[in-house]
This record gives structure tokens, sequence and C-alpha cells, in this order.
């Protein structure tokens, strides 16, 4: 009673107070920065005078939590309990003592009391981690008691998790975030740097206790931010402060996050075992945290986009299949249109599938909602109840219409009422618009009671999603649950609407609304060629900006006008004016479509583009700021130019018009690879900015006082020869760019490291954000390419399993061959597509267009067809359902009773029956049939029907057919018209039959024309699955594999000498190969083309002409040995260089490795060794060539015949083995390797020089950097930021396999 006294004037926020959850995560993130900082560096701390600031802080962070703490009491105490305002569940188990005496357990009592018991623990608690136990430092005596009675506080930070969450869920629900992903990666980021405050706070803590306990040197001393005193010097401490108080810090920061996030520049290191042990602690803590939050900006990155990567390979797939089919291009551009439209309406998202994931009740509830207002706009049923609009509901069809689609076409009779859900169409009498029908608008009313033919054809304008509500349905919902009077009623005023609605629309009829365009309107349309060629110049200028803006960074503290860089900022001011242009189109101009409608108002127009862009943004992005440089002084005409930056967020838009660009060209590139390609230039763009602005970093180091900065260090630098004015001052920004590669990818060479204080405060924040986010980049590219021609992997491993499978149940290899085969050609036609699943996604309309021409044809020449109608024409294309046989199978066979009838579309079948002993007909024709008979009931084929080849046939099932014809007497019209047919068929059969058997001559031409043709022998062709063939492909894959190792290296390091006749002998052998590989194509292997093999001599010259002649031709003629016989020595690089031709066939040998390892598969090998040592074998080439061409680059800087009898250049003779050696490899990164006492003085032998350039190259690949072969110069910096680039994607490639 006294405690709910004493908490009565507390009164507790109400539920919605955000400043309570706001005022919790910032005095908790307070006290767990505050308290180790002043444990570390400010260890004299006392709450007193000397620290107001704190003091005040910590007053108003004590107060905050103590009232939060009051709060949660009162909430306990004076709640009932079971209804706590915190949630806490128990389950009970068995074995619990508690609940033995089952009969006298109540669940109920016991939850209460467990409840109760927690929360009364949670307020002590926080009353234990709140009071200011810091005051008792008063009754004590010594240093850091002050500090040491506050860690008490430090508890929070079991609860700043929720509050973090909270936090989040708020501005989520405010619109800030979203996506789930970035409040995890926000949370994240804010771990690590609370993690790297923490560990950089404990390092320099644990390094100043042992230096005040006389250890000779630490890490804070060996960097200059203290010095040890002698005993005669010193008065409370040993220690002399040298640096300020900020600068600790920073140092000790910089030093957390490059260890923590695995940079490693190696510039500030342990020097003690206590040093060294918090050292491993804080690695191990990064390492966990640097996972979890590149793993989950490796998940946002690639969700980011997940939905529309799905979107367009539903895509790629939906082209295959079209393009398989031979749909005409009109038809497909219908096509994309439509899939383009549910992309902006839905996003990728399927409306059915997320409807089938609800219970059945609220997939019911959700129905009704999006159609039951539509169902209650019909005149008739304004005043029915919910019970009937809901029995209505179910019986609608909702279609979706493209534009120009005919829903109801003149002649046609009417279904039912057809009402306008979304979109608009157009009611038409010939080429007369008479009315127009836009949401919630209907037609054919009184089609709900009489039958009636359209006199009218009803047309969508753009994409229009419809509702028709069949007659036969409604009538019998309305009988169910009407009475007759009500009936009457709705029928009379349907009528009455109509004759209304026929005079209304010939008084307002109105011909077609659009106006004619004229010539320079047409340039405006979005399907243009100017407006594409529009959109690629906006990408163009937009990329530049993000490029030359950075730029403008490096000269902000400089004083650089005007005409110091003319070139550059002129290009400025023509991109400037061209996007001024941008916004008075896109602003007055530029139509669009929405619907499928084609917008031309000026104020819809200025509407769009006031509600898609950021109208503010726009100006402040147009304004001319630059003219106030000159009023100001040109030195400041790169900071107005910074305005320009606004501009950038407009790329995303144009990146998407380029992606739909690229749809609606059919141009054909991986998706996956598409999506490296972005994120490598995301990559280099962050590397560019970052480095822009280190580069600037120096120059406000000399702008604040500073004696040094990082680039004068780097061009002073004993051990390095680069000069800033290289390549006409292009090699200043080159090594800034090369810093932000070398930091963000946590490569840390560690040659470029800061200076100052300045310089450190940067390098910091770089590496805790670009640490983590070049690393995420890395991980959405590994994903990425994880994706590589992903319908193909997908193949590859289904082909695997099946194999597998009958391997394991020792299957014949004859069937085992027959399977295979059939996959190959389901591949090798479709590509793996599946029809069914493809002409499912289409809306009905298309569905039937494209069914129509693929089917359409045959069922129209079907005889016993031709008596429906055009609707149930339409119906039977649609239901048919595509069928692939083999060679050999029975397709149907005589006197076996059957259900479906079969359409050929692609193959050849033979014929027979049982009165002749040979095949009496041979079938190919697209659209023959077979199996009609098994459309009637009790009749059974009167023929066996064999494939010959691989053979495609369409569908029709008995069910289906009966399940169309609805009407009894159609119905019974087809059946008759097939019962004759199939008659005439018999008789036909039983005169070819006497035929044969009267005329013998007869039977001597059918056995001449139905003879196989004799098949070569294996003496004249080789099979392309021989094992014969597979041996001579291992000879050539591996001489392609010695060339690939042999040529850059010869290339490199034996670019200056005479060939040796082993290496001559060796090319020799190998270009006979290659030759003779040629002629064994040419001639002599067959190849399987769209499962077929084929074997004719003709067809295989044809195709070795047609795919590989042209690259085996430039590959195996020894076009370096003629060079070399014709052209003088001075052209010896470009003779060397044009070995490299032969490595073209290193591409065509990736099909041996996939035959060799099916083949170790057959015999029962793992192949996840051996195609784990196949990636990383791919990884040690390419390093290989790395490393070549960096011994390569040292090499040619200096030229062999220019140092042959050079003489000494004044260097120390000590240096080096001789003069030759000395002009050789002076200002390259071997004499680095010379210096350092890694190379002889002479510079080491091909092979010593070959292992520590590849030294180099395949650490800085894999971005696992030793750091001890670093480029000294600006071609070799050059050079190894673009492989440092292309190391990135290589990581990413042994992640993602």
């Amino acid at each position: 009673m006294l405690l709910t006294w004493l908490l009565k004037p507390f009164k507790p926020p109400p539920e919605n107070a955000e400043w309570i959850h706001w005022g919790r995560a910032i005095f908790a993130t307070y006290f767990l920065t505050s308290i180790p900082f002043r444990i570390a560096f400010l260890p004299e701390f006392e709450p007193t005078r000397k620290f107001p600031g704190f003091v005040v802080l910590d007053l108003a962070s004590t107060t905050f939590f103590c009232y939060d703490t009051i709060v949660l009491a009162q909430l306990h105490w004076n709640s009932p309990r079971e209804d706590s305002i915190i949630p806490t569940t128990y389950e009970p188990h068995n074995d619990d003592p508690i609940i033995q005496d089952r009969e006298n357990f109540d669940e109920t009592v016991l939850f209460k009391q467990t409840r109760h018991i927690r929360h009364r623990w949670r307020v002590l608690f926080s009353f234990a981690i709140t009071v200011p136990l810091e005051y008792l430092s008063y009754l004590l005596e010594g240093e850091d008691r002050a500090n040491i009675f506050m860690i008490n506080k430090l508890f929070r930070l079991f609860y700043l998790k929720g509050y973090l969450e909270y936090l989040s869920m708020i501005l989520g629900s405010k619109g800030h975030l979203k996506n789930v992903g970035f409040r995890r990666t926000w949370a994240l980021f804010f771990a690590m740097a609370l993690a790297g405050h923490w560990c950089g706070c404990g390092f320099y803590y644990v390094s100043r206790k042992q230096a005040e306990k006389g250890v000779a040197m630490t890490w804070p001393e060996a960097a200059g931010l203290y010095s040890t005193m002698s005993s005669e010097e010193a008065t409370e401490s040993n220690l002399k402060i040298e640096a300020t108080l900020f600068e600790s810090y920073i140092q000790s920061l910089y030093w957390a996050y490059i260890t923590m996030i695995t940079t490693g520049f190696g510039d500030i290191v342990p020097l003690t075992i206590q040093e060294t042990v918090w050292c491993i602690f804080s690695m191990l803590v990064g390492v966990f945290i640097t996972a979890l939050t590149i793993a989950n900006l490796q998940q946002l990155v690639t969700s980011l986009d997940a939905s529309r990567l799905r979107f367009q390979r539903e895509m790629e797939i939906m082209k295959k299949f079209l393009r398989y089919r031979l749909v005409p291009a009109g038809l497909q551009k219908r096509i994309a249109t439509f899939f383009d439209h549910q992309w902006d309406v839905l996003k990728g998202e399927d409306e059915q599938k997320f409807l089938l994931e609800l219970p059945q009740s609220l997939q019911q509830q959700v129905t009704n909602f999006m159609c039951r207002d539509i169902i209650a706009s019909l005149s008739i049923l304004r005043k029915a109840n919910t019970s009937l609009l809901n029995a209505l509901v179910e019986c609608t069809e909702m279609n979706t219409y493209s534009p120009n689609d005919e829903i109801v076409k003149v002649g046609e009779k009417i279904r039912g009422a057809i009402l306008i859900s979304r979109g608009e169409a157009e009611l038409m009498k010939g080429a007369m618009v008479e009315r127009k029908l836009r949401r919630l608008d209907r037609f054919a009313e009184e089609c709900l009671f009489v039958d009636k033919v359209s006199l009218h054809s009803v047309r969508s304008k753009g994409f229009s999603e419809v509702l028709i509500l069949p007659s036969v349905l409604f009538q019998r919902v309305i009988n169910f649950q009407c009475d007759e009077d009500h009936i009457a009623q709705m029928k009379e005023t349907s009528l009455a609407l109509a004759k209304n609605g026929a005079k209304a629309n010939k008084l307002f009829g109105l011909s077609d609304d659009l106006a004619y365009i004229d010539s320079f309107e047409k340039h405006f349309l979005p399907s243009s060629k100017f407006r594409k060629i529009w959109d690629i110049l906006v990408l163009i200028g937009l990329v530049l900006y993000v490029f030359y803006l950075p730029i403008s960074f490096m000269h902000l503290i400089e004083n650089s006008p005007f005409t110091k860089t003319p070139v550059l900022l002129s290009l400025q001011y023509v991109l400037d004016a061209f996007f001024i242009a941008d916004a008075v189109f896109n602003f007055h101009y530029f139509v669009y479509f929405e619907e499928g409608l084609l917008v031309r108002d000026k104020s819809y127009i200025h509407q769009k583009f006031i509600s898609s862009r950021n109208c503010w943004r726009e100006i402040i992005g147009m304004l001319p700021l630059d003219l106030l440089s000159c009023f100001f002084g040109g030195r400041y005409l790169h900071h107005f130019r910074l305005v320009k930056v606004v501009r950038i967020p407009n790329i995303v838009n144009s990146f998407q018009n380029i992606d739909s660009m690229l749809s609606e060209l059919n141009i054909d590139i991986d998706l996956s690879l598409y999506r490296v390609i972005k994120l490598n230039i995301v990559m280099i763009t962050a590397c560019h900015w970052v480095g822009c602005i280190w580069f600037m970093m120096a120059s406000l180091s000399m702008a604040s006082g500073y004696d040094g900065n990082w680039r004068v260090a780097d061009e002073n630098n004993e051990f390095l020869s680069v000069k800033h004015s290289d390549f006409a001052g292009f090699a200043g920004y080159l090594r800034s760019v090369y810093w932000a590669l070398v930091g963000m990818s946590t490569v840390g060479y560690g040659d470029i490291i800061p200076t100052n204080i300045i310089e450190t405060t940067y390098a910091t924040f770089v590496i805790l954000l670009g640490g983590l986010f070049l690393p995420a980049i890395v991980g959405g590219l590994a994903a990425y390419m994880g994706n590589f021609n992903i319908a193909g992997k997908t193949f590859q491993k289904k082909l695997a399993r099946v194999r597998s499978y009958l391997l394991r149940i020792n299957i014949g290899d004859d069937v085992l061959e027959k399977v295979l085969r059939y996959y190959n050609f389901h591949w090798s036609r479709q590509g793996g597509i599946i029809e069914n699943e493809a002409m499912d996604k289409l809306p009905t309309t298309l569905r039937f267009s494209v069914a129509s021409h693929i089917n359409g044809s045959m069922i129209e020449s079907t005889p016993f067809f031709s008596r429906c109608d055009q609707s149930t024409k339409q119906i039977i294309v649609t239901a048919l359902q595509s069928r692939v046989f083999t060679p050999l199978d029975i397709i149907a066979k005589e006197g076996d009773n059957g259900f479906e009838m079969f359409f050929l579309q692609r193959g050849r079948v033979t014929i027979s029956t049982s009165q002749m002993s040979l095949p009496v007909i041979t079938s190919s024709s697209k659209g023959d049939f077979f199996g009609e008979c098994y459309l009637l009931d009790s009749e059974t084929s009167c023929e066996t029907v064999t494939a010959c080849v691989y053979c495609e046939f369409y569908v029709l099932s008995q069910d289906d057919f009966k399940e169309i014809v609805e009407s009894a007497d159609e119905r019974l019209s087809v059946q008759n018209s097939v019962q004759h047919y199939v008659n005439q068929k018999k008789s036909r059969y039983q005169k070819m039959a006497r035929n044969l058997t009267l005329r013998p001559k007869c039977e001597r031409l059918l056995k001449q024309k139905m003879g196989e043709k004799p098949r070569l022998s294996s003496m004249n062709l080789i099979l392309p699955d021989s094992k014969l063939l597979l041996l001579w492909d291992t000879v050539l894959l591996s001489s392609c594999s010695f060339i690939a190792w042999a040529i850059p290296f010869r290339l490199a390091f034996q670019s200056e000498m005479e060939m040796s006749h082993f290496d001559f002998v060796i090319d020799l052998v190998i270009d006979s190969f290659f030759l003779f590989d040629m002629v064994l194509h040419f001639r002599f292997i067959a190849f399987i083309q769209n499962g077929k093999l084929v074997t004719d001599i003709n067809k295989i010259k044809r195709h070795y002409k047609a795919h590989k002649l042209r690259l085996d031709l430039i590959a195996a003629v020894p076009l370096d040995t003629i060079a070399r016989l014709v052209l003088p020595s001075r052209f010896a690089n470009f003779v060397d260089s044009l070995k490299l031709l032969k490595l073209i066939r290193l591409g065509r040998q990736f099909h041996t490795v996939d035959r060799l390892f099916r083949e170790l598969l057959d015999r029962g090998f793992n192949l996840a060794p051996l195609r784990l040592v196949e990636f990383l074998s791919g990884v040690v080439l390419i390093a290989h060539w790395a490393g070549c061409g960096f011994y390569a680059v040292a090499r040619w800087k200096n030229r062999y015949q220019e140092c042959a009898g050079k003489e000494s250049s004044g260097l120390e003779i000590s240096k080096w083995a001789s003069h030759h050696a000395e002009c050789l490899w002076s200002d390259t990164w071997i004499e680095r390797q010379i210096r350092k006492g890694k190379l002889p003085t002479s510079g080491g032998a091909t092979l010593q020089l070959y292992i520590r350039s590849f030294n180099w190259a395949l650490p800085t690949l894999v971005v696992v950097v030793i750091g001890d072969v670093v480029p000294v110069s600006s071609n070799e910096t050059l050079y190894a930021f673009i492989w440092m680039a292309i190391g990135v994607t290589i990581n990413a490639a042994i992640i993602g396999n």
C-alpha cells in the first residue's frame, strides 16, 4: 500500500508517446558510449565542476531512467497481474515437479505467478542499473573510482536491442524504414560502431595500464600519443600526454575498425602480450559482427532487385517459348506490353498465388471486397442484400484485356453482363465510338434475362480488367434467393435500361477521339526512336555527373579556378543545358502510357512530372549557382557545382527505362550478368567518390596547418617511385582511388596510410561504412554469379539426378541412352521450358491469340470440327496440351481404347495396320491427326501409329472435348462426323491391303520407299558420344591448358629472347593437333541437333562452316611464326602478341570437361571435389595471367635492349649486382623486393621473379593480401587497380560457386 501511494503521482505516458522510446534509445546509447570513453581516456573523471558536460548529461540520463523505472513499477503494482503490459509465455513440461499432480494443476494460476515473478525481477534489475553509484566516489580515494562505479549502467546494453527495434517500428510506420532489411542493416551498423568504440577504448585502456606499470613500449607510445617519464620527472603518473584527447580516441577507433573489419593496414599493431590478447578478442568480435552485417547487406542488395529479377526471368522464359513457336512479332509485343503493365500494377507479385496462400474464409472476403462494389453497380442489384451479392461474386469471371482487344465481337452471342473493373473500353458500331465504358460502367445488362446477339463490338482501349457475370449462373442464384415478383421486376428494369441506353448511344455517338498526331509529336511517343535515344543520353549524362561531380571535391580546398579545368567544366555546362532541356521535355512534351492509354493532355503530363519527380530538387539542379563564383572568387566555383548532386537519384529511374528498352528490343543478355555489371559499376562509383574525397583530405590537411599529408608521404616514400604528376596529373587521382579500393575491399596493402588526425578520421569512417558496404557488393555479385545460366545449371542438375537414379536401379544402357536423349531433345528445342506453364501465365485473350496462332489452322482444317461455332473452336485450341514422343514410341495401337486425340506439330510417324505387313503411310505434315476415334465412347483404333523421330503433338482428351462441346446437338453432330471419318479410313485401309495382295509390284515399291537408308559405319563417322572422341578432346584439352599457361609466361619472361627449339617443336605439335581437329570436325564427326543425330556429310560440313571454322582457323594457323619470318625485328612485340590468338581454343574445351565429369559420374565418382578443383584451377590460371602481366609492366618500363651495356646512373653499386640490373629494375616493384632482401641484387632467376609476381597476383585476386609485394609506380598502380577490380568479381565467383 505504501509503495502504491508513493507511485501514485507518476502517471505513465500514453501508449503512442514516441518520446519515451526515443529517450530510452538516446540515453542508453549515451551511457554505453561515454562510460567506456571515460574509463579509457579520462581516468581522472569525477562528478564535479571540472567536467560539467558529463555531469549534466549523466544527471539528465539518470533522471530519465529513474522516471522510466518508476513508471514500470507503477504499471506492475497498480495493474491487474493477469493484464501485464509485458507478454511472457510459460510452457510447462511433463517432468516439472510442480505439475506432477495433474488433477490439482491449474495452468492459468501458474502462468500468472510466473509472469508476476518475472515482472518483479525486471523492475528490480532496472532499478539496480539506474542507481547513480558514481557519487559514492566521494567516500573513497584514488583514481578510476567514479568510472568504476558507473559500470552498472553498462547493463543497459541488454535493453538496447529492444529499444532499437521499437524505434525501427516507429520509423517504419512513418514510411522511413519500410524494408525490413534496411532496419536490420542500420541496427547492425550501429552494433559495429558501438563494438568498435568499446574495442578501441579497451585497446587504449590496456596499453595505458601497461605503461603505468612501467612496460617499455606500448602502441600509443609508438604512435606518439604519450611518452613515459622517469620517476624523478613523474608526479602522479609516469605518462606525459603528447596528443589531444580527440587524437588519441580517433587513433584507437581507427585501429579498432581496421582490425574488426579485417582491413589491417598494419600501421598500428599490438606490441605487448596484453595488447595482443585484446587484439585477438577484438578480431573475434569484429569477425562475428562483420559476418552478420555483410550477410544482411548481401541479402538486402539482392532482395532490392529480387522481384524485378524474378519478373524478368519469367519474361525471358516467355520470350523463348514465343520464339520457339514462331509467334508473330506483333503478338509478342502485345504480350510484352501486358507483362510490363502487370509489373507497373503489381510490381512482380503474383495475385493469384497470394490469394491461394490465404485461408478459404479470407480468400472469400478479399474476393468479395474486390468485386462486390462492381456487382452492386448493376441497376437491378442496387437494393440487393449482402448474401445475394456474395453469391453472385462467386459466379463472376475476371479477365484482363490488352489495348485493342475485342471483349465482345459483332454477331457474337453475349454470355451475360459485362462490367468494367479497371481501365477503359469503347462501345463501337463500325468505326464509330458510341460510348466509353469506365470503372463501374456496364454493358448488356439485359442479357442476364434474354439471349441476345451483339450488334456492337466492345473494344478495350487500354489495359482493362473486365468482370463477366454469366447469365446461366445468374439465373441459378436469383431463382434460389429471390421470389418471382422480384425477378420479374429486375427483368423489366434491365430491358427498360437497355432501350434508354441505345437512344443515348445514338444521340451522343462519337467518332474515334484519337486526334491526329503530327510529325513533330510522333517523336515524343514512348516507343519512338527519339525517346529511346533520349533515355540513353539521359543515362549517359547522369553517369557523367556521378563521375564528374566527385572530381569537384578534389579541388574544393585548392584555389582552382575555371581556367585550370576548362574541358571538365565546359562538359559539365553542356550537361546542365541538356538536363534543362530534359526537364522541359518531361514537363510539357513527353506523353506517356497509363494502363495502356496514351495520355496527351498537357495538364496530366504536368501532374505526372510533379508526382514522379521532386520539383524542388529539379529547380535546384537547374539553377546556375556557378555564376556566384564571379562575385566570391573562382576558387569557390567547385563549391557551387556541388548542388548538381541532387540530380543523381534520378539514375535509378533511368536504369529502369533502359531495362524496359532492352526488353522491348529483344536483346538477349544473361540477367545475372547484367546485374553483375551494374554492381561492378556501383563498386567502381563508390571507390571513385571515396578516392576523390581522400584526395581532398590531403589539401584539407595542408590548409589546416599540418606539416604532412598522405600525398606528400606517398611521393617521398623511399620504397616507391610514384609521381602524382604522371599521366598529366591523373596519377594522383589514381592513387586515391587505389587506396579506396584497397581499404574498402579489406585488401589493406598498407602502402598508403593516413598521416594526420584529419585523414585518420576520414579513413575511420570509410573503413566502417565502406569496409562493410563493399563486401556486401561482393556478396551480391556472388549471388548473381551463382545464378549465371541458371536454366542450364538446373537442367544439368536434373539430368545428373535422372542419370544417377537410372544407374542406381541398374537400368539397361539402351533405355538410359533413350532417356538422356529425350532430355537433350527437350533442352535443345525449348531450353527446358514447360509450355503449359508458360501458357497459364497469359490472360485469356492473349492465350487465345497464341493458341490460335499455334493450333488454329489445325483445328480449322479438321473436317469434323468445322461444324462448331467460333467460340467453341477457340476453347478447343486452348484446351490442347503439348506432348512429346521419342523414336519408336507407339502413339496409338490398333484395337486399343484410348482417351486422347493427337495433332502432329513436328516430327515424322508411320502408320500401319494388321492387314498389311509393312507401314503404308509416313506422315510428317503439321496438322495431321490420329486417334480421332478416341473422341467416341466405344470406338477402338483402326491403326498403329509409331514415332520415327522425336515428335511433338498436341492432344485433346475425351473429357475436355465433352466439357467444351456443351450442347448435346453439337456434340452429337461432331461425333457423327468423326464416326463417318473413321469408317472412311477403315475402308481406305481395306482397299490398300487388297491392292497389295493383288499387285505384288506395289508391295515391292512400298518396301523400297519405306526401307531404311543404310547406316554409316563407325569407320566413316565418329559419333559425338564415342570414347574415341572423348579421348581426342582430352588431348586437345591438355594442349589448350598448356598454351594457356605457356603463352602468358613466354610473353612476360621470354619476350626479348629467341624461341628455343623445344618451344618451337611444342608449338608445331599443338598447331598440328588443331589443324587435324579441324579436319575431323569438318568431315568425320557427327553432331546432335535438336535432339537428332546428324550423320549427313554435307550437313556436317555446313554446320562446321557456319559455327566453328573461322575461330578455329584463326587459332590453328601459326600467325606468329609467319609474322616472325616476314616482319622486321622492331615488330617483335606485335609478333609475340599474336600468340594470344591461340587462347581462343580454350573456350571450346569447356564441354570436354563436362563430358569427362559425366563419364566419371557414370563410374560412381563424387564430382563435388572435382568441381572445386576445376574452379580453383581457373582462379589460379587467372592469377597466373595477372602475375605475368605484373612482371611485364615492370620489365617493359625499362627496355631490355636499352639497358644492355648501360653505365651506372650514380646509385651505389653495392645495391645492385650490375649496371644492367640497376637500369632494368630501378623504380619498379622488383627494386623494392631487392631492397627488402626478397630477391638477389641481380633481380634473380626467372623462377624467382615468377614466384614473387605470382605472390602478388593470387592474394590480390582472392582479397587475402600478404602485402609484401605492392605497386611502386603509376603504371603498376593502374595495373594493380584494374586487377583488384577484377579480383572482387573473382572473389565473388569463388563465394557464389
